[in-house]
């Protein structure tokens, strides 16, 4: 794994290549709308700050923009560790975390270790959601039923001898005491950040993002050249499978004379995917499902006040052009970010002609503190802090995934802290 300057040094080359692109996106320059998009994304995530009491990114300035991000779940330390590895690079970076709450969960839940009279897992709900029902949609639990939930968790946890694992959790009970927060995405968000205590990073929902005039824009854009974009992105489909590899993403087709296009439209509460249809002369109709929604101009002075009306938001290969193109210097991500840049570098380089950022991709594996069961014991069979770096093969398909409120902080930035070879003072803790 790089060096936290090698981040830094990515992120300046990314952003030279950029300012330096022809490209343009809905008539203006590049640079112009990167420029706008970054001063909206910030000042939103400022105001998210505000409104949820967690910290906010700071204003635009000469540093390099970082960005991270994940769905607003209860997620294992695998995908924690972006975070607090990008957390590290705030002294000389801005670094913002998207929060992925336009996407829609089955249900939000944690597997939770558990030993009555022999060691197991069970999956403890929190909630089960409608059919294409993002986040953001999602109220928030009540008191009570979160309550409960946690008092499943624990009743679990409490079986196991070992008691790291349960101060842990009850140090996040106590963190997630009393959050308000409009809907269960901002709620976990706002969860996991006060269990992290001294982080300093910014947080920005795709969903305000996605309200932002400039994503209207981009939308337009995508729009106008609606049949090139599916082309360039089909062809990134097919190239995935000539190499064997499973594309990630569904085809874009005609579906009796309508184009799917790489967006969402939010109605009721639910997505619904927005399609679009030529119209007379050199209009456009757009579709969700049997309503017309809009009729848009595709030549000519691009307005975004046309589609104003409509609840946009990115799937999933829009949102990642948007924030590599439009947003970041650099993107880390993770496994599954790596498998979309197949697809995305190629839409990159040949429907924007622009080329593609570089990414960081980070992934790891942490395991709880069980041992063996063949030693008849639960006690770790590796130190505290070592444990994570271990090649630990006992069962590594059943234990991994727990979520990160079963790990201190301070365990996953001492593994962090050892692969970057840089150390890292974390308030609070003393170092050995």
């Amino acid at each position: 794994m790089p060096s936290a300057n090698r981040f830094l040094e990515l992120a300046a080359e990314n952003a030279a290549r950029l300012k330096d692109s022809r490209a343009h996106i809905a008539g203006l320059p590049l640079a112009e709308f990167r420029a706008a998009v970054r001063r909206t994304a910030l000042s939103e995530a400022d105001t998210y700050g505000t409104e949820l009491g967690i910290p906010r990114p700071g204003a635009a300035d000469d540093r390099p923009l970082i960005c991270v991000g994940t769905q607003p779940e209860l997620f294992h330390p695998g995908i924690w560790v972006k975070h607090l590895l990008a957390d590290r690079l705030c002294a000389h970076a801005v670094v913002l975390d998207f929060s992925v709450d336009s996407d829609a969960p089955q249900d939000v839940a944690v597997v939770v270790p558990t030993m009555a009279g022999q060691h197991s897992k069970v999956r403890v709900r929190l909630v089960h959601a409608h059919r294409n029902q993002p986040y953001e949609a999602i109220p928030r639990p009540s008191d009570e039923k979160w309550t409960e939930f946690l008092d499943q968790v624990h009743r679990h946890l409490s079986n196991l001898p070992d008691g790291t694992i349960q101060e842990s959790f009850s140090k996040f009970v106590r963190a997630s005491a009393g959050i308000a927060a409009p809907d269960l995405g901002s709620f976990l968000v706002s969860a996991r950040r006060r269990y992290e205590e001294t982080t300093r990073y910014g947080t920005l929902p795709v969903s305000r993002l996605a309200n932002s005039r400039e994503f209207r824009l981009f939308t337009l854009h995508i729009l106008a050249y609606a049949e090139t974009f599916a082309t360039t992105y089909n062809s990134s489909l097919d190239a995935c499978m000539a190499a064997r590899r499973r594309p990630p993403f569904a085809r874009l087709a005609l579906e009796g004379g309508r184009l799917p296009l790489p967006f969402w439209l939010m109605m009721n509460g639910r997505r619904l995917t927005l399609m679009a249809e030529q119209g007379a002369g050199e209009t456009v109709r757009l579709w969700a499902e049997d309503r017309l929604v809009a009729t848009v101009r595709r030549t000519g002075p691009v307005d975004p006040d046309d589609i104003a009306h409509l609840i946009l938001r990115p799937k999933a290969i829009a949102f990642d052009v948007f924030r590599r193109l439009c947003v970041a210097d650099l993107h880390i991500g993770g496994v599954g970010e790596a498998n979309y840049d197949w697809v995305t570098t190629r839409v990159l380089s040949d429907f924007f002609n622009v080329p593609p950022p570089r990414i960081g991709i980070l992934s790891a594996t942490f395991h709880l503190p069980l041992n063996r069961p063949e030693q008849g014991s639960w006690r770790s069979p590796y130190p505290r802090r070592e444990h994570h770096l271990a090649d630990a093969t006992f069962n590594a398909m059943d234990y991994r995934g727990f979520p990160f409120c079963f790990f201190a902080r301070w365990d996953i930035e001492q593994v962090v802290e050892e692969i970057m070879g840089s150390s890292v003072v974390v308030p609070g803790h003393a170092t050995e």
